[in-house]
């Protein structure tokens, strides 16, 4: 037999061994049992479930001591604009009733510590923003309204600028 005719062979069988391989490997393995874990719920609660996520502008407790304050997107210096989810930390006090009543407050109190994080923030660089200086002056606007708790901290989840 040729030289060349002995290699086409080697490569038939060699394909067809790497197709038999593959296909017994499939057949074997558990990807046919995986399972989207969402199939059950319909799209019109995905995208409220998603636009709660990531566009709410309502605050929200989302552990105890933290609470988001959702979507923001405010004119900043230098015609730009700022695109950013906050969360502040807040203190826990150590009563559970303390803690209940620190909770509602700063739910109740939700729009207008939006309000002041957009006033604070309006007009004011990138560069100023996240400075230490700005975030203090917000944690020190806000907490006059707080009876129960204090804010500790301002957290930047998201932090984009753009033209």
């Amino acid at each position: 037999m040729p030289k060349k005719t002995k290699n086409i062979i080697y490569i038939i069988l060699t394909i067809i061994i790497v197709i038999t391989l593959a296909i017994y490997g499939y057949m074997t393995s558990e990807f046919s049992k995986i399972k989207k874990y969402d199939n059950n719920i319909r799209d019109d609660i995905k995208s409220k479930i998603a636009k709660q996520r990531h566009y709410s502008t309502e605050a929200k407790i989302i552990n105890d001591g933290i609470l988001h304050l959702g979507h923001f997107e405010i004119n900043i210096a230098n015609n730009k604009k700022l695109i950013a989810n906050i969360s502040i930390k807040y203190n826990i006090p150590k009563s559970i009733w303390k803690n209940s009543k620190a909770k509602k407050e700063m739910l109740k109190n939700g729009p207008v510590i939006r309000n002041i994080v957009i006033e604070t923030i309006l007009n004011k660089t990138s560069y100023e923003i996240i400075s230490y200086r700005v975030k203090n002056k917000i944690i020190n606007n806000i907490n006059p309204y707080l009876t129960n708790t204090k804010i500790e901290a301002i957290y930047f989840n998201e932090f984009i600028v753009s033209d």
